[in-house]
């Protein structure tokens, strides 16, 4: 039996033939890579995984544009915090201000005009400023976003290592803003989250 061999054209064809499946197989395999990575990202940036540095961007921006509102806000927490000696937490927004105890009774009066005016000179994505006495030194001012979990300005002017804080209460980055200020992200935990601002 003799062995047949393709006639030079055919053979370049086959070839040729090989070379487009190859390739077709490639594109396949990027383009399913490519829907899996989209899918990853998209379920991350639903559970609110990681931080958005876009969020923390423009938070950082809110508070480069007026430190001072800042500043007279956290100004007027220590006030209300020397009001309530007492208070397990103060909470102030543009509409109240509350105060809780450790007996658990909250009592809620409206903000007077000055506390509004001041609460207002805020980013608009502010919602509560808030103190704890479980975290003395500390204010917090809260910021929702729709969708996405809330990312939070700390001001503790004692505090040298805000990182560490951060990472013992589950809070998933920070960026410093200056002396004394530090933007949080979200604390991804539910019950972290819960034990930070309820507990």
């Amino acid at each position: 039996m003799t062995a047949t061999t393709l006639p030079p054209r055919a053979a370049g064809r086959r070839r040729q033939a090989v070379r487009v499946a190859l390739v077709a197989m490639l594109l396949v395999v990027a383009v399913l890579i490519g829907r899996a990575a989209l899918a990853l990202y998209a379920l991350d940036a639903n559970l609110g995984g990681g931080v958005d540095e876009s969020r923390f961007d423009a938070l950082e921006a809110g508070f480069d544009h007026d430190p001072g509102a800042f500043d007279a806000a956290a100004a007027r927490m220590q006030e209300l915090v020397a009001a309530h000696p007492e208070a397990t937490r103060v909470g102030w927004s543009l509409a109240l201000v509350g105060v809780s105890s450790s007996a658990g009774d909250d009592v809620f009066e409206d903000a007077g005009a000055a506390d509004q005016a001041l609460f207002a000179g805020l980013p608009h994505e502010a919602y509560v400023v808030v103190h704890q006495a479980k975290d003395p030194d500390r204010t917090f001012f809260r910021f929702f976003h729709d969708p996405g979990p809330s990312y939070t300005v700390m001001y503790a002017p004692e505090d040298a290592d805000p990182q560490r804080f951060a990472d013992d209460r589950g809070f998933d980055g920070y960026r410093s803003l200056g002396p004394g200020w530090t933007l949080l992200g979200p604390i991804p935990d539910d019950q972290r989250e819960s034990e930070q601002w309820l507990g």
